[in-house]
């Protein structure tokens, strides 16, 4: 499902106000669009500095209507900057300016600045009557009023201002754009609810952009303590301009010996517009897959799952996802090359994914690592028969093995062809049963409105082009897909042969399809899923 704006996302400073959705598509693929975050810069980074998203913002001096706003003084590596741009005539910017303040403020992180202004001089007006909004605003709600400092109403066309500011709009033309905690420009996506085509654009989606950016800050934080702790040691896989949606790469592994002595591995993984331009990204939200390779003949089979992902609507993304198990899958390799394979489905001409995708590897001090898998069960056409299909698993614990853990990555898929819009937007639950005991994996925002929204701060990309706010069976578009862990060892028999069974449900049965459209999109579930054994 997707819904785009089709008018007047771009301002431009020469005038043209009917500018489309589309932009200059570019040439070249910014290779290091994968590149670790910068790192929190808690004083003015020197440079060098560009005007483009994911570049440096340099230092300028905006004049508003309560004196100059510096932003070299301003910066501290602790405050985000948001710059929201009017247009006279133009409906996008008009709208965001009519909506409503208070949701604004009250969902927005509070290091955060807001800078308004106008792009040419007959949307200056606006500027003055907005501030003359918010002072409105601070008398009905004086428990806002502290947000009065943080807001910034510049008195002069941004199209025409020296420094930075103006070389970023003259460069970039939006209706909202962004400085993070590292001082990079940042994109902003759709700024309405897209779930109807009458949705005004509203001021308050801002907020999402800013705890996506604070999110992104403490993953980071978060990485640069876990490199100094743990020596981290990264592998880089692919780094590409990926024309078909999909790449296949080689890596050589550590050896033996060193790779016993890991006992996590996490893959990031980014996928980025050409130049960092969002209309440049693919427009839909597509499986990513990131799949091990053994040769069958003359041809790269791929078909061992270690990561899975949901791109984005038309914006880019960085996940950093614990894929311990992947530890043992990879065991018996270690030393050698392995081919592996990223595939996110076809795109079109001037839409590439770019792909940036490595390995982290450390030892945090575990008392017990993988060594072994096996693949358990698989997925496919989710109805009355789906139960049936998966038959149950025998195994023994090996002497060695401390301990034994489930891991599963499943997402519900389909949409238009049954009633119950299964198996993405309904709440299938699965379950899995050794001897007595009961462990389920269960999706209860799948259906819901606002599933997604409300995991932003988890890490989905917000304001996307499309219906990312909607729950989903298992993921969300714009995040990657955590594995669902079950420990097993409690029900174990060590000594002799125990019965791993599953079974999908709906509600407190099977699910039985109320098939609308025979040949549309039916429900279908994704499985991948190991018995991972540790020592």
């Amino acid at each position: 499902m997707r819904w785009l704006l089709a008018s007047a996302l771009l301002l431009s400073a020469c005038g043209d106000d009917d500018a489309g959705v589309e932009g200059d598509a570019g040439t070249d693929a910014s290779l290091d669009a994968g590149a670790p975050d910068v790192g929190p810069r808690p004083v003015f980074h020197a440079g060098p500095y560009g005007a483009m998203p994911r570049d440096v913002a340099g230092p300028f001096v905006a004049p508003t209507l309560d004196g100059d706003f510096d932003f070299e003084a301003a910066f501290d590596g602790e405050t985000n900057f948001v710059f929201v741009v009017y247009a006279a005539g133009q409906e996008y910017t008009e709208q965001l300016f009519a909506s409503p303040l208070d949701f604004l403020l009250e969902d927005t992180p509070a290091n955060t600045h807001f800078v308004f202004g106008g792009i040419r001089a007959d949307s200056l007006a606006a500027i003055g009557t907005l501030r003359d909004d918010f002072e409105a605003l601070f008398v009905a709600r004086p428990d806002l009023a502290s947000w009065r400092e943080r807001l910034h109403f510049v008195s002069e066309p941004l199209s025409t201002l020296e420094g930075a500011l103006g070389d970023h709009v003259r460069a970039v033309p939006a209706p909202a754009f962004g400085i993070d905690r590292f001082q990079r420009w940042r994109n902003v996506g759709l700024l309405l609810w897209p779930l109807s085509s009458g949705s005004p654009a509203q001021l308050h989606f801002l907020a999402s952009e800013v705890r996506y950016w604070e999110f992104e800050h403490a993953r980071q934080v978060r990485l640069d303590a876990l490199d100094a702790d743990h020596g981290v040691r990264e592998l880089e896989v692919f780094s590409a301009a990926i024309a078909d949606g999909s790449v296949t790469g080689q890596v050589t592994l550590p050896s033996a010996e060193e790779w016993a002595g890991y006992d996590t591995l996490e893959v990031d993984l980014t996928n980025s517009c050409i130049d960092h331009l969002q209309d440049n990204c693919w427009e839909w939200d597509r499986i990513g897959t990131f799949r091990l390779c053994h040769r069958e003949g003359t041809e790269d089979v791929c078909d061992i799952e270690l990561a899975r992902m949901i791109t984005s609507y038309h914006r880019e993304g960085r996940w950093v996802t614990d894929e311990t198990h992947v530890l043992a899958l990879l065991a018996e390799h270690a030393g050698s090359e392995i081919t592996v394979r990223w595939d996110g489905g076809p795109v079109p001409e001037g839409h590439p994914y770019v792909v940036d995708l490595s390995l982290r590897l450390s030892n945090r001090g575990k008392p017990d690592r993988p060594y072994m898998a096996r693949a358990v069960f698989t997925g496919g056409r989710f109805d009355e028969a789906y139960n049936a299909m998966q038959e149950p698993v025998m195994f023994e614990m090996p002497a060695e093995a401390m301990r034994v853990e489930l891991v599963t990555n499943i997402t519900g898929h389909g949409f238009g062809a049954e009633a119950d819009n299964c198996a993405e937007f309904c709440p299938h639950s699965h379950h899995f049963f050794v001897g007595s005991m009961e462990w389920t994996q269960e999706n209860p925002v799948a259906g819901t409105t606002r599933g997604c929204f409300e995991q932003v701060d988890a890490g989905v990309v917000p304001n996307q082009f499309g219906t990312w706010p909607l729950g989903r069976g298992g993921w969300c578009p714009g995040l990657d897909v955590t594995p669902f862990v079950a420990d097993l060892t409690p029900a174990i028999d060590r000594g002799g042969t125990n019965t791993l069974r599953y079974e999908a449900l709906l509600g407190d049965g099977p699910y039985t399809p109320n098939v609308l459209e025979p040949d549309g999109f039916r429900a279908q579930l994704e499985v991948s899923a190991w018995l991972v054994f540790y020592r």
